[in-house]
């Protein structure tokens, strides 16, 4: 039972099943016009039993046609299959690159504009909230990128640390 669930869960299956099926509803056909044929024919004895011969004949060659074309088509499902799984590991290790390069250009972003910051704000006595609010949001994107050294361990906590004003309305 679990390998019929194995089986149908897997879309390029289930499209070779309902190709399966068609074949065996088209053989089914062929076989029932034949049997209506030999009925319909049953008081004609002229050459009854080599028009038989010949449906029997035409049967093996559409069966073996259709089976060759199941061959053809179970080998191409295989290949693309395969081509699919070849894409989906390319595209995972470019996404893996891709993000990975964002990283460090947020990490060099971050650490530019933190220098710019502190900078700019290290002789301050007090901070207004909205400098705190910038310097914070910034450190903890340039934290979660990966970013550490003499900001994480000093400048983020000098600045930080800093008293904010009241501000006046």
């Amino acid at each position: 039972m679990n390998e019929i669930k194995q089986l149908l869960s897997d879309p390029l299956n289930s499209i070779v099943i309902v190709f399966l099926l068609f074949v065996a509803f088209k053989w089914i056909y062929e076989l029932v016009s034949w049997y209506k044929l030999l009925f319909t024919k049953k008081h004609e004895k002229i050459n009854e039993e080599e028009k038989c011969h010949n449906i029997v004949l035409k049967m093996q060659d559409v069966s073996t046609q259709h089976t060759e074309s199941l061959i053809e088509l179970s080998s191409s499902i295989k290949e693309l299959h395969e081509d699919i799984k070849t894409l989906e590991s390319f595209f995972d290790q470019r996404m893996n690159e891709l993000k990975t390069e964002l990283n460090e250009d947020i990490i060099a972003m971050g650490r530019s504009m933190l220098y710019r910051l502190y900078e700019e704000l290290k002789d301050e006595p007090s901070l207004t909230m909205a400098q705190y609010e910038t310097f914070k949001h910034v450190s903890d994107i340039y934290l979660a990128a990966g970013g550490n050294g003499a900001f994480r361990n000093r400048l983020i906590k000098e600045i930080l640390n800093k008293p904010i004003k009241e501000e006046i309305d």
